[in-house]
């Protein structure tokens, strides 16, 4: 039977001896996991701008938080969950750059998702979809095929893994494949693996 201390929580440790565990396992591991050395300085590398006065949280933790409330909504942590006030204020303070570090990071992800992988096919699905909003955010457009105001991003996915490789978040009036060109010349000519012998790139967008 081997046993491991919660990297977040010391109280906790987890132990397989091949009993079953609860729904409740799943939130323990994913913590193992976001902690686990390779992992965890993926997301200090990232560079956040640091626009806040006396902040009681660094960004990265922040981040971390509502990613794992995204996932599995609660985690095992010492101290108290992040309220959601500061988290709306952690995304109303994130800035351009900062955007740009989380892609960076993102890419960083894929290509250790890559590096693991032993396919030397690359099949991108690039794909746009629509999401409504509320309330004033910014950017936002009327779409007349949804009859609302929201974003048209534009999404490329490796068919192959379901790994999300690059977005680009556009208003809700942008066509389906304004920018389409810009947005896969510049994911070629900067995000490959060598590894990647075959590359099929697939799309049903129209340009206008």
């Amino acid at each position: 039977m081997t046993q491991k201390v919660l990297p977040s929580n010391p109280l906790v440790a987890v132990s397989d001896n091949g009993a079953p565990i609860t729904s409740d396992g799943g939130n323990v591991l994913l913590s193992m996991f976001l902690n686990s050395p390779v992992v965890s300085r993926l997301f200090n590398n990232v560079e956040f701008n640091v626009n806040r006065k006396n902040p009681r949280y660094a960004k990265v933790e922040l981040f971390l938080q509502m990613l794992i409330q995204v996932i599995e909504h609660r985690l095992v942590y010492v101290q108290n969950m992040i309220s959601q006030p500061t988290i709306s204020r952690f995304l109303s303070h994130l800035t351009n750059e900062d955007i740009d570090e989380l892609q960076e990071l993102n890419r960083r992800i894929v290509f250790l998702i890559d590096e693991r992988s032993a396919n030397t096919e690359l099949v991108l699905d690039l794909d746009s979809t629509y999401f409504e909003t509320f309330g004033h955010q910014e950017k936002i457009g009327f779409n007349y095929h949804y009859l609302n105001v929201g974003y048209h991003p534009l999404i490329m996915t490796d068919a192959l893994t379901g790994t999300v490789h690059q977005v680009s978040l556009r208003s809700g009036n942008t066509y389906t494949g304004n920018g389409a060109t810009e947005f896969v010349q510049g994911y070629l000519s900067t995000s490959l693996s060598a590894q990647h012998q075959t590359i099929i790139l697939r799309g049903d967008l129209d340009v206008r």
